[in-house]
């Protein structure tokens, strides 16, 4: 009986081990996510397809904007790389969006149905990396919009996420309790 229930677990961990998990496993393979496609832009975007891959180029100038698609839902801290700056008075905006129905130039879709949220917005004087701060994470967000509404012209050479879904959840839980 007992060499019976050695071979039944000896089997049992074996084909447990055969099956493929990593197909259940949706987490991305880097906390760094560069957007995975252009979902819509508008206005005068020149390359904005570039920022898929870093580094990229993509020049907004005037009123535009890029819909950026990162093909499954995210969550964290933005980070854009700024190139060239038409002059110190530039400005670029990000709005997120779970669903394309409610991607939004002007707001993000808000957290727990309070609404809208306001447009994050970062002052690019010149050339450099610009990261929101850590209490405008994120979460919950497959759109991410990219927009310049003011005269002049911005490159924006990456724009990327640090994806951290649980850090929030862990902190909130953390002050909870």
């Amino acid at each position: 009986m007992n060499s019976l229930l050695r071979f039944s677990v000896l089997a049992f961990v074996s084909w447990a081990i055969a099956i493929p998990y990593e197909e259940y496993i949706l987490a991305p393979k880097s906390r760094t996510l560069h957007p995975f496609s252009v979902h819509s832009s508008n206005g005068s975007v020149s390359n904005p397809e570039s920022l898929s891959a870093s580094p990229g180029s993509a020049v907004f100038e005037g009123d535009s904007a890029t819909v950026y698609d990162f093909a499954i839902n995210i969550a964290g801290v933005v980070t854009l790389e700024i190139g060239l700056v038409s002059n110190a008075e530039q400005y670029i905006g990000v709005t997120f969006s779970e669903s394309s129905l409610w991607v939004s130039n002007g707001s993000s879709d808000a957290t727990a149905d309070a609404g809208k949220d306001e447009t994050l917005w970062f002052h690019v004087p010149g050339p450099g990396r610009y990261t929101a701060p850590r209490e405008k994470e994120r979460g919950g967000f497959r759109y991410m919009t990219l927009v310049h509404n003011t005269t002049g012209s911005v490159e924006v050479t990456s724009a990327e996420v640090h994806y951290t879904p649980m850090v929030r959840s862990l902190t909130m839980i953390a002050t909870v309790c």
